[in-house]
């Protein structure tokens, strides 16, 4: 039986991250939205339905703004009713057993597997919530350890303590006090940027090839939290059989 896999993700963020890991980039696809994920999943998998494939794929989605994990994966019932020719209730994905932030699904025939991963990142210090949850919360996670830290603020001529405070604290409350809210993770990303003299030094203005330093030098410098901030990850797709590099 021939074997399709596929893992949908929605920019160029989640494809700049799975290759860092070292996935193969012949699978990965950006949706360029979450709005388009599912016509995405229509689109690809349909030719294989009939034709004696095992199919897997995992979907990176982030958690916008008043969604839920329910609304999210209530969003992707009709198309996976449609590629299946069956009725799918939502109920039909299974929380996973370990991380709460996976959803899995297997069809009855067991050649159609699927893996939803909502991004759910680990708490950061001194910060209660953001409004949502998405892929720039687990990269901020990683950019706020000690060793990438000490690579930025080497490079901006200042301490860690000082770039911490900086992104953390002082230039938030500062923004607070003139009626700007920080309660996304791209916000406090931007003040890194910022604060770390980013745009000097790399001459780099995009917030991705930010993002993509960030995540080699945790790779490098912070083995074992980079591990841990992308275990949920891992284990999606381990879910569909995909070995990558942590």
């Amino acid at each position: 039986m021939n074997e399709v896999t596929f893992i949908f993700v929605e920019g160029k963020t989640e494809v700049r991250l799975l290759k860092q890991m070292n996935c193969p980039g012949n699978i990965i696809v950006n949706c360029k939205g979450a709005l388009n994920i599912p016509g995405e999943i229509e689109r690809l998998l349909e030719p294989f339905l009939n034709d004696n494939h095992s199919i897997k794929i995992s979907i990176m989605r982030d958690r916008d703004n008043k969604e839920t994990h329910e609304s999210i994966i209530q969003s992707f019932g009709s198309s996976f009713d449609k590629l299946l020719g069956v009725s799918m209730p939502h109920s039909q994905f299974q929380p996973h057993r370990e991380f709460k932030n996976l959803y899995t699904m297997n069809s009855s025939n067991e050649n159609f597997h699927v893996v939803l991963h909502i991004a759910a990142p680990p708490p950061i210090e001194s910060i209660k919530k953001f409004a949502s949850d998405t892929i720039y919360g687990y990269i901020f996670a990683l950019a706020m350890t000690e060793k990438v830290l000490q690579r930025f603020a080497k490079e901006a001529k200042i301490t860690p303590d000082v770039l911490r405070v900086k992104v953390l604290d002082e230039v938030p409350e500062l923004a607070k006090q003139n009626g700007i809210e920080f309660n996304q993770a791209k916000d406090y990303l931007g003040v890194y940027m910022a604060m770390s003299k980013f745009f000097t030094v790399k001459r780099d203005e995009k917030i991705d090839g930010f993002s993509g330093i960030i995540v080699a030098r945790a790779k490098k410098y912070e083995t074992d939290s980079f591990r841990d901030v992308f275990r949920s990850i891992h284990a999606a797709l381990q879910f569909i059989d995909i070995e990558v590099d942590l």
